[in-house]
């Protein structure tokens, strides 16, 4: 018994590791691009780029293995997009990820916790293989409440701008010199280029919620869209989309909270109930076993 709880814990805790690991990665490599740390880019991702890269040119010289990650490059290219990694992390860097991490966890259990067979392993391995999926589909998460929590402030901008006369692309425009560095900014910065260089602008508004794969940022560009095909009154629309996306905000923020006791559960139970219960009952027991 105790050695099956010692194994939950360790391989609860080398989990939480690897996960923490690649998320302050991350988020050392976004300072890097947003320019806070200019050097934190190199400093810190040097040696990982470099292990990734050799596991890529090591990876495309076995058959099934390069099969394989042309199979699936299509896919990740496209969540990598979804989750705004794809400045950071190349499809191949992920698809190397997903090599590396099982053989780390196999090497850490390998020798911190010796298990009985070959089974043990072999799900340690497939539990490191899916890790890095569970990460990135964190991320996209993330990167698309980040889209909804910016989207309110930006269309109130927009509908201000096109209530005093301008059109769209120049309400675009104005937005993006206004907050450059800005998550939606810098998409519809792009989308001016686009439009810049001859691409009309819905098929650009589209490409953008495409890359952006957020179902309430598609919405909203399917609604300007069929607003200026109808002719109606644009600044009305972006107000009215404004209004929705910030109810949309609220209503998640009030989920959150909900969830939150349902998150505290498991560490109550598992961190403090057994504290507490040992506070209170190892006294008692440690006299009557005394007193026998």
């Amino acid at each position: 018994m105790i050695k099956l709880i010692t194994y939950i814990f360790t391989f609860s805790a080398v989990s939480m590791a690897a996960w923490y690991i690649l998320d302050a990665y991350m988020q050392v490599l976004r300072r890097g691009l947003k320019g806070q740390d200019p050097g934190a880019d190199k400093k810190s991702s040097l040696l990982f780029k470099t292990l990734l890269g050799v596991i890529v040119n090591a990876s495309r010289r076995v058959r099934f293995i390069s099969v394989w990650m042309d199979k699936n490059r299509k896919r990740y290219d496209e969540l990598l997009v979804h989750a705004g990694l794809s400045k950071k992390l190349t499809c191949d860097e992920f698809l190397a990820l997903k090599e590396l991490v099982p053989i780390v966890l196999f090497i850490i259990f390998f020798f911190v916790v010796e298990f009985r067979g070959i089974l043990p392993y072999v799900i340690i391995m497939g539990f490191g293989f899916l890790l890095p999926d569970l990460w990135l589909k964190d991320c996209i998460k993330t990167f698309h409440n980040r889209i909804i929590r910016a989207m309110p402030d930006a269309l109130d901008t927009l509908a201000l701008v096109v209530s005093a006369g301008v059109d769209l692309g120049g309400a675009i425009d104005t937005y993006v010199k206004g907050n450059k560095g800005d998550l939606l900014a810098e998409e519809f910065l792009r989308v001016k280029h686009e439009m810049d260089l001859g691409v009309p602008r819905p098929v650009a508004l589209e490409a953008m919620a495409n890359r952006l794969g957020c179902d309430t940022f598609s919405d909203f560009i399917s609604t300007v869209i069929q607003s200026e095909k109808m002719g109606t009154s644009l600044s009305e629309t972006l107000q009215s989309q404004a209004a929705i996306v910030r109810m949309r905000r609220f209503n998640m923020a009030e989920e959150l909270g909900q969830r939150a006791p349902v998150k505290m559960l498991a560490p109550l139970l598992l961190l403090i109930m057994p504290n507490v219960f040992i506070i209170i009952f190892a006294p008692i027991v440690l006299k009557a076993i005394y007193k026998m």
